[in-house]
């Protein structure tokens, strides 16, 4: 029992922690030079963690690890499309003011 306390207020707090940054990611989702800090292969690796501990989570038969950790994801993933999408608008600007 205390151990899926533990694990419960370990995925509550990792989901706290990105709260911040995602809500920054998106009222900024237009705003490259307010985005310029983060690092898409942090995001990346980021996912590969978070889903890996789902796995890791279903294999041990723990329900904390998973439900916390696929909240996760999707924050990692909107931060790496909306960056994405940020440099590829960037791009195609400069390439229509050099033609």
């Amino acid at each position: 029992m205390i151990i899926n306390i533990i694990g419960a207020l370990a995925n509550l707090t990792s989901l706290i922690l990105w709260l911040p940054q995602a809500k920054i990611t998106w009222n900024n989702r237009n705003n490259k030079q307010a985005l310029s800090g983060i690092s898409i292969w942090t995001q990346l690796i980021v996912s590969i963690n978070t889903v890996m501990w789902c796995v890791y989570g279903v294999m041990i038969d723990n329900v904390w690890l998973p439900i916390g950790t696929i909240m996760i994801l999707p924050l990692a993933v909107m931060t790496i499309v909306l960056k994405m999408r940020l440099n590829r608008n960037d791009s195609d600007q400069k390439r229509v003011r050099n033609q």
